[in-house]
């Protein structure tokens, strides 16, 4: 009976410790998961901050990584304004993105037309409703 419980004795640690870092690692999963919900942005046409995109080509900087465009009278696109190539913040330079870092350029829809970059800009839902005059974009 002794040896039996000298031998529990010395593997419980090891098991506490293996639940105990199997627990740490689901719970640090879970949580950053839960950091990163989907943001959605309304965007409300009638504020002069937006004034922007009264006209088709108008743009207006949603946040630090997001541009929002007028492509049309009822069509909107959110980009993603970061490099797939080299992760600089790109420039909306007429109807183009282009990449101070290494020469990269991309459509005004985020595809890449110039490399080296092999992959396009993010793109992003928007959704337009003119009864309220606003976009609404969603990040996932």
């Amino acid at each position: 009976m002794t040896v039996i419980l000298n031998r529990i004795y010395r593997i419980l640690p090891v098991i506490i410790g293996i639940i105990f870092v199997y627990g740490n690692v689901l719970g640090n999963f879970n949580n950053e998961v839960s950091k990163n919900p989907a943001k959605t942005y309304v965007i409300n046409l009638s504020d002069s901050k937006n004034a922007a995109l009264a006209n088709i080509d108008g743009f207006v900087q949603v946040d630090d990584e997001t541009i929002l465009i007028r492509i049309s009278q009822i069509q909107f696109l959110a980009v993603q304004n970061i490099c797939s190539y080299s992760k600089c913040t790109v420039e909306l330079q007429g109807n183009k993105f282009v990449c101070p870092c290494h020469g990269c350029e991309y459509d005004i829809n985020g595809k890449v037309s110039q490399g080296p970059a092999t992959k396009n800009l993010k793109t992003y839902q928007t959704s337009y409703d003119p009864d309220k005059g606003t976009v609404t974009i969603t990040i996932p």
